[in-house]
């Protein structure tokens, strides 16, 4: 039994699009070199969504959390209020867990 960690882009016609950990994880600590080009200049849904696994199938949804992530002319994060939010939840240790949670699901 595991957990996995998977974020998600709701685009606009409601269809998700998987953001690698390691992406987004550059994009919060400010990372020059990471960019999401096709989503300069907009505000996007985002979805954190913690996936408990066994024998590595999906099992069960442990935890979901939402945010809105702003993004600049060059498509870098901006750092607002809801993103703030959103590094948070990244960061959430689920409690009373002993299990690391990793970004699992590809």
């Amino acid at each position: 039994m595991g957990l996995g960690m998977s974020i998600f882009i709701v685009k606009d016609d409601g269809s998700l699009e998987r953001l690698p950990a390691g992406s987004y994880n550059r994009l919060l600590q400010r990372d020059s070199n990471e960019r999401l080009r096709r989503y300069a200049g907009k505000r996007v849904r985002c979805a954190v969504v913690i996936v408990e696994s066994i024998e590595r199938k999906p099992a069960a949804i442990v935890k979901s959390q939402y945010a809105c992530l702003s993004f600049d002319s060059e498509g870098r994060l901006l750092m607002e209020r809801d993103e703030i939010e959103a590094r948070l939840a990244m960061e959430t240790v689920i409690p009373g867990n002993d299990k690391h949670v990793v970004d699992a699901i590809k």
